[in-house]
Formats: C-alpha cells, sequence, structure tokens
C-alpha cells in the first residue's frame, strides 16, 4: 500500500505490515525512515552517489542510460554488477567479490579474514536501485516510478497515463494544430513505456518521458535509435494522416482546376505560336511580292555568291536566283527558331517562297 504527494511523489509504502516513510530532495528520495528511525540516506549529484544504511555505506557507477551498473564499498572494491535489456529486465547481476577475493592478501592491510567480512556484507546490503536509476521492488518485480508502476517484462505500466486528456489528444472529435511527441505517444498507447523508445528516453516521474543525455546512452543503444525514429515518423504519420485528408482533397480539386485552365492557355499559346512560326514566312513572302523593291535586291545576283543584309545570309543559285536564307536571330521565339537558323527558298511564277525553319540545335553547318 502506498500514499502520495498531490503530485505522485510516494510518502510511504507498506510491505509486509512494515511501513517505510520517503523524505524528499526535489524529485530525490534522500531519505527512509521507519516508524521511529531513519533507516537509509541517499546522497545525490546528477544521479545517486552513495547510499547509506546501518550496516553499509556503497557508492553507486552508472552508464551513460542512468542504469546503476555496479556498486562498490568505501574502498572501491567492486561489489556487485547489473546488466539490463533495453525495457530495464535485470540479465545480470553477479557478486563480482569472489574474483577478486584472491588478490585481496596482494592489498596492503587486507586479509582472508577482510575477505568473509566483504561477502557478509554483501548479503545484507539494501539496494533497491536498479534501470534508468529506478526503485525497483524485488517482491513483485516491479518499478516503482512514483506516479505509476513498471513492468519490464511486458514493457508497460500497469495504469493509464494520469496526464492524458482531451486537450492533448490526437486523433479524435476535438482538433489540435500541431501534434507533439508526446501527445503521439499518448494517444498511442497509455500504458506505453517512453513511447516504445527506451534507449532514447526514461520517466523518473510517471507523468512524461525525457530524453536521454549523454554519448555513452548513444554507444550501448546506438543500433536501436533507427527502430525508434521509424516508430516515431510511423506514429506522427498515422496522427495527421486522416486530419490533412480533407485539406488533401480540397487541394486536388483547385490543382485540377489549375491544370484545366493551365492546358486552355497552353492551347491559346501553342495556337499563337503556330502562327508566330508562319509569320516569319508570310512576312518574307509579303516583302519578296514588292518586286523590284530594295528589300528583294538580296534574292539575286550572280551564281555562287553570299549576299549580307543585316542578319542575313543569302545564298544565290545558278540561275541567279536565292536558294537559301540564313538568319542569325532566333526572332526573340527560341522555342520555334534557334538562333542561326536557315529557310529554302523556291521560285514561283517569279516570286520567292521561304520554307519553314530549319533549326540547329547542336550548331550549325558552314554557309560559305
Amino acid at each position: 500500500m502506498k500514499c502520495f504527494t498531490a503530485d505522485g511523489k510516494k510518502l510511504s509504502r507498506t510491505t509486509n505490515g512494515e511501513v517505510t516513510y520517503f523524505v524528499y530532495d526535489g524529485n530525490a528520495v534522500i531519505e527512509e525512515q521507519d516508524e521511529n528511525n531513519e533507516t537509509a540516506r541517499n546522497v545525490y549529484g546528477r544521479n545517486l552517489i552513495t547510499r547509506e544504511t546501518a550496516d553499509n555505506k556503497v557508492v553507486y557507477g552508472f552508464n551513460g542510460h542512468g542504469d546503476v551498473v555496479y556498486y562498490t564499498n568505501l574502498d572501491n572494491i567492486v561489489l556487485v554488477v547489473y546488466d539490463y535489456d533495453e525495457f530495464g529486465n535485470v540479465i545480470r547481476e553477479e557478486n563480482v567479490v569472489n574474483s577478486v577475493s584472491t588478490l585481496l592478501p596482494s592489498i596492503a592491510g587486507t586479509t582472508e579474514t577482510a575477505t568473509e567480512t566483504i561477502w557478509a556484507s554483501i548479503e545484507s546490503i539494501d539496494n533497491p536501485y536498479r534501470y534508468a536509476g529506478y526503485e525497483y521492488i524485488e517482491e513483485v518485480k516491479l518499478y516503482d516510478l512514483n506516479a505509476r508502476y513498471y513492468n519490464p517484462e511486458i514493457a508497460r505500466f500497469l495504469s493509464a497515463d494520469p496526464d492524458y486528456n482531451l486537450g492533448n489528444r490526437v486523433i479524435g472529435l476535438y482538433e489540435i494544430n500541431v501534434p507533439t511527441a508526446a501527445s503521439i505517444m499518448q494517444a498511442n498507447n497509455l500504458y506505453v513505456y517512453c513511447g516504445n523508445s527506451p534507449f532514447a528516453f526514461v520517466d523518473k516521474t510517471g507523468h512524461s518521458s525525457v530524453a536521454v543525455v549523454g554519448a555513452a546512452a548513444l554507444l550501448k543503444y546506438g543500433p536501436a535509435i533507427w527502430a525508434g525514429v521509424k516508430f516515431l515518423a510511423g506514429a506522427f504519420v498515422s496522427a495527421v494522416v486522416g486530419y490533412k485528408i480533407g485539406e488533401e482533397i480540397a487541394e486536388s480539386k483547385n490543382n485540377s482546376k489549375k491544370q484545366n485552365t493551365k492546358t486552355e492557355n497552353s492551347n491559346s499559346k501553342n495556337d499563337s505560336s503556330k502562327t508566330g512560326n508562319n509569320s516569319e514566312t508570310q512576312n518574307d513572302k509579303s516583302n519578296s511580292n514588292k518586286s523590284g523593291t530594295d528589300k528583294d535586291a538580296r534574292l539575286k545576283g550572280n551564281p555562287g555568291d553570299v549576299n549580307e543584309d543585316g542578319y542575313k545570309e543569302t545564298k544565290i543559285g545558278d540561275d541567279g536566283r536565292a536558294t537559301l536564307e540564313r538568319h542569325h536571330t532566333d526572332h526573340d521565339n527560341p522555342k520555334l527558331h534557334t538562333n542561326p537558323h536557315d529557310h529554302k527558298i523556291t521560285w514561283e511564277n517569279g516570286h520567292p517562297n521561304f520554307s519553314g525553319p530549319i533549326n540547329y540545335p547542336n550548331g550549325a553547318p558552314s554557309f560559305k
């Protein structure tokens, strides 16, 4: 049985009829008491540094994820080591004094009697702290995260998220403007632990997960980071796709209207372009019909001559009349004319006829 403060901190716990009371500094338990006396004292820095009971005092060692991975006595002798899977199941809890006991006589002032004393102290050490620095309750195999109990075997809390409400839901009767990572995790599963991303997050209070800080966590859990990224990305897409579909449909309709308008404009431009494509030939025909004018002078000459008139070069055939003309311009219409381009010239009843443009997108041959 537990008693809580308004913000979810445990004030007391009764186990097998014995009551333990907890004293806090912020969110950290710094003292434990029974009905009459202080039974344990914890000293914190960034993590738990030492724990002292009536019989022993131990010093903790952590990895970058905040897991207790070993503790030592005050002589800096490692007593017990731990290892965990990603969700906090203890996969190794080993008394390691035996592995160093043969070395103890070589340490100044250490005897076999001291070794036996160390073994006895291990058996009496009360260490409730394990994975992510959480308190582990041996009797029920659960982690106590204050607001909720966490079961590492099923990777779930035993109770729903106490902070979930209609105001932070992602999918439902009430829309929100921008889904957050925390609200996505809540909506995905109200019992889930750290959004199923225990390598990247911890939850010290049972209320909300926070990102793990420290390069050591990345080194240990790095191979699983990508899986967590994919999980969050998938959850985000699933959360927003339904509520975005209306906008996408409306946008699709607008795009369809724009496309129809664009097609009509394109057809209109193509018609104009066709007109422009023939305009130069028609102009040249019109000019050529003005026989005897200076504009026709370039179209006649000695066989083999090349007459130059502004941007035009005109090649004279064997009968003294033009057969080919090159224009060194695109006529401000590069889609229809390369610079330069040619026109073939044929004659009918004494009047020149100009062909459509002969374009050279890869370079024109010599005209001489």
